[in-house]
């Protein structure tokens, strides 16, 4: 199982242990599309 969000920027290699795994990138995608779709949007 992946862990959850990094606690470093991306800038210091918060998400490379994550994208480094095999499928890191499409759970870090399917990660943030849901962190999103819970998120009210400030424009509504």
């Amino acid at each position: 199982m992946l862990s959850g969000i990094p606690t470093r920027l991306v800038s210091r290699g918060g998400f490379s242990e994550t994208l480094d795994q095999p499928g890191g990138r499409v759970w870090a995608e399917r990660w943030w599309d849901a962190a999103m779709d819970r998120t009210p949007d400030p424009d509504a």
